[in-house]
């Protein structure tokens, strides 16, 4: 395996495959948290995506799923004890 390479001043990227890895991203319909979710995706991770605003998961959802050419299975939850799959 690669040793990981730190890029001072950029972003560091990674193509370390983490297939069995399971991984839950919170603020996920947006930004970072976005961005997060389907890079870690690429990579074969298992990705919950924890999401205040099920409009906007759903949304975000179709838009990793649809990057990566997948059928993401997305389950309906809402509130402080529930996740978007």
């Amino acid at each position: 395996m690669a040793k990981p390479v730190s890029a001072k001043g950029s972003w560091v990227k990674s193509d370390v495959k983490l297939t069995g890895k399971t991984v839950i991203i919170t603020g996920a319909n947006t930004g970072i948290g976005l961005e997060t979710a389907i890079d870690l995706s690429k990579r074969e991770a298992k990705v919950i995506m924890a999401c205040r605003n099920m409009e906007k998961a759903n949304q975000a959802r179709t838009r990793v799923s649809l990057q990566l050419k997948l059928n993401a299975f997305c389950s309906c939850l809402t509130g402080y004890s529930n996740i978007l799959l």
